[in-house]
């Protein structure tokens, strides 16, 4: 049975929407163990679904290029997640980087896209995952990055949020961004900046369970 037509038949929906986490948390969510390619974890009286390995995957979403230590999260309350892949994400980076030569250049693309049709929201502070971005077209720093980070994740690059005390000024904030590894280094994407390997001057690149924390208390 295909990726699609398994969450379907579980969920009972037409949308597919993804969270892509790392391994570790999902074998946090399993008490240690290692996921089989489908279990069913509960967690806070919600069923997840957890599809790893290459079997059921389809090309739309590329599932195949993620990092090895990213697994797929299919969940019913994707409010509670940063990093949401659905259809739309999954395709527009999908077609950028169809035209990009190597991972620099993917990594390029993308910050490119997320600048160019996500504005910095002013207004509302109110801190949205990244298929909210999507649609809404608008977003905080942080909901850039969150949006920037699933894209990179559904087409195989390793990406992580940031969170920036200091900027490239020297300025302390309260600030986030992403984080691509390139060539064995991270480097800072950071579309509220307007900046692609941007030199912030004091941050970290927080774990994916420490950035759902924050995103959960932002909300």
């Amino acid at each position: 049975m295909a990726l699609a037509d398994l969450i379907k038949k579980y969920l009972q929906k037409g949308d597919i929407e993804l969270t892509v986490t790392r391994e570790k948390m999902v074998e946090k969510l399993l008490n240690g163990k290692k996921p089989a390619e489908k279990s069913e974890v509960k967690m806070d009286g919600i069923a997840k679904f957890l599809l790893l390995g290459k079997s059921h995957q389809p090309d739309y979403f590329s599932l195949d290029k993620i990092n090895h230590d990213y697994g797929a999260i299919i969940t019913e309350e994707l409010d509670k997640d940063p990093f949401v892949i659905n259809n739309d994400i999954a395709a527009i980076a999908k077609t950028l980087a169809r035209t990009s030569p190597d991972d620099e250049a993917k990594a390029k693309a993308l910050y490119k896209w997320v600048e160019a049709n996500v504005a910095f929201d002013k207004k509302n502070k109110v801190y949205r995952n990244s298929i909210e971005a999507l649609k809404e077209r608008k977003g905080v720093c942080g909901s850039m990055a969150f949006l920037y980070i699933a894209m990179a994740r559904s087409i195989g690059l390793k990406a992580n949020f940031v969170v920036v005390d200091r900027d490239e000024s020297g300025k302390r904030v309260k600030h986030g961004c992403a984080a691509v590894e390139l060539s064995g280094r991270d480097v800072l994407v950071d579309p509220a900046y307007h900046k692609f390997d941007i030199n912030h001057r004091k941050y970290e690149v927080v774990s994916d369970h420490a950035a759902s924390i924050m995103f959960e208390n932002w909300r």
